[in-house]
């Protein structure tokens, strides 16, 4: 290890935003000079992102998931890492870390990382999951306490936040001027959005209750939905039913995020779960005010204009409150989301920092 690059088998469920926008953002800050990176994963959503991998090199595998053949989700997993002499395996599919941190031990890969995403409710078979994770895992890592906890219980873990590239996302007046311009956004229009896949995780369905009480009580208002995903066409049937695709602008998934999010002035994230979401702190370091499901993990919050209310409160609450955060001048952040640890070039060197305190550990065993 010493005169050769360090390789990593990186596990992901599938390239989309989220986790593989956290991983990309990682990798970005470990010299290349001393890495070798893999990418495993079940699917890939982002052709996008796909893109962004594979342009810096990396490899991407992609391997049957569960759903299709167990049997060959498990021995492709082994039979790559048996192909290649990897010197970390780190997983970052939560609940399933399990199952290639086992494989990777039966490799005799030395360094097993767990990383947790999600906070989800806790139930027997999560509990199962948890427990053979902590088994077969060595180091433990999570995006903020309560998905530490989730997955690691009492055990001792690691937070690296879900950073941000603080040069891209500090709030910029000429871009947002320039990105209002494109997207035919007036001055006096209050901008909302939401970033993440169209799935049941992130509760579009009620997001669109939400923006129809909005709309009724302001009508200078507009909802723009950043990414795509496979309940895309329910969502937008429903903002037809209510008469609000006038309203309502879809960007699919788009690279240039840090750039749109200039233009919003409020993002409403009403998730049925969610861990430390990296739009969330995106969105605060840009100077967006957040209105949060009170599932999302409480340190999401970092700015001052950031709201936690419960799924159960009605849609006119939550319109309430959203509209009361426009009240407030966007203003840069950026200052307050360093001091508060997510600084990216910051946490990229805790990452960095972590595997060579692995790899000393191991050179020192020999």
């Amino acid at each position: 290890m010493e005169n050769s690059k360090v390789r990593i088998a990186y596990f992901v469920h599938g390239l989309s935003g989220g986790v593989g926008s956290v991983l990309i953002n990682y990798i970005d800050m470990l010299p290349k000079s001393r890495y070798e990176f893999d990418v495993i994963t079940l699917y890939i959503e982002s052709d996008d992102l796909y893109r962004k991998f594979t342009s810096r090199g990396i490899n991407v595998i992609k391997i049957p998931s569960k759903s299709e053949s167990i049997i060959k989700n498990i021995y492709s997993m082994y039979r790559i890492l048996g192909k290649k002499k990897y010197d970390i395996a780190h997983a970052h599919m939560t609940l399933t870390n399990c199952f290639p941190l086992f494989i990777a031990w039966t490799r005799g890969i030395k360094i097993r990382v767990s990383h947790s995403h999600l906070a989800e409710k806790s139930t027997l078979y999560t509990n199962i999951l948890a427990c053979l994770t902590r088994i077969v895992a060595n180091v433990y890592l999570a995006c903020g306490k309560s998905a530490g906890r989730f997955l690691y219980g009492n055990r001792r873990f690691e937070i690296l936040n879900n950073a941000v590239d603080l040069k891209k996302y500090r709030y910029n007046i000429k871009m947002r001027e320039a990105q209002r311009k494109l997207l035919g956004i007036k001055d006096s229009t209050i901008l909302f959005g939401n970033v993440g896949r169209f799935s049941k995780q992130k509760n579009h369905t009620f997001l669109i209750d939400i923006f129809k009480e909005i709309h009724s009580k302001n009508k200078d208002t507009k909802l723009i939905l950043i990414g795509d995903g496979e309940l895309e066409e329910e969502i937008k049937n429903k903002i037809v039913e209510n008469k609000l695709e006038q309203a309502v602008i879809f960007t699919g998934a788009i690279t240039n995020v840090y750039e749109v999010m200039q233009a919003i002035d409020i993002l409403i994230m009403p998730s049925l779960f969610e861990g430390l979401s990296i739009a969330a702190i995106e969105a605060q370091a840009n100077g967006v005010k957040c209105v949060f499901s009170d599932t999302v993990d409480p340190d999401t919050k970092v700015i001052d204009c950031v709201k936690f209310l419960s799924l159960n409160d009605s849609a006119e609450k939550w319109a309430n409150t959203a509209l009361e955060l426009a009240k407030y001048p966007k203003k840069d952040e950026s200052k307050i989301i360093s001091e508060r640890g997510y600084d990216l070039s910051k946490e990229g060197k805790k990452l960095g920092g972590i595997y060579q305190r692995e790899l000393s550990k191991l050179l020192g065993e020999k």
